[in-house]
């Protein structure tokens, strides 16, 4: 299944990020991460992602750490395979479409950089 981490790079107008207030559709998702799991459910791979993205000590969190990305947080997007799934204070939520993706000149600041550069 292939896993890939969107993070949340809504704003307001002082800069503060609006993500952790929740996912919105009209939020603007920057792809930070991508892998391949061996997992087939998606409820357990979103978990995984969450753990591992958050406290988890193997090579995938290596990998995302030295990428120098902030952890998993309310209002990022965990996608498996076609289904997206937002973060939240409790749980996911199944999404049903695709994240908006944020332009180019807006998806870089600290903790998180385009997956493609």
């Amino acid at each position: 299944m292939l896993v890939r981490i969107y993070h949340n790079a809504a704003r307001d107008p002082e800069g503060r990020n609006l993500g952790f207030f929740g996912y919105d559709p009209e939020h603007p998702m920057v792809l930070v991460f991508a892998y391949v799991s061996p997992e087939t459910d998606s409820g357990k791979a979103i978990e995984q992602a969450f753990h591992t993205f958050n406290v988890g000590e193997n090579m995938l969190a290596t990998a995302y750490r030295q990428r120098k990305l902030r952890s998993l947080s309310v209002g990022d997007i965990v996608a498996c395979d076609d289904t997206y799934y937002s973060c939240e204070s409790l749980g996911w939520i199944t999404q049903p479409k695709a994240p908006r993706l944020a332009e180019r000149e807006a998806s870089t600041f600290h903790g998180t950089q385009p997956l493609d550069g």
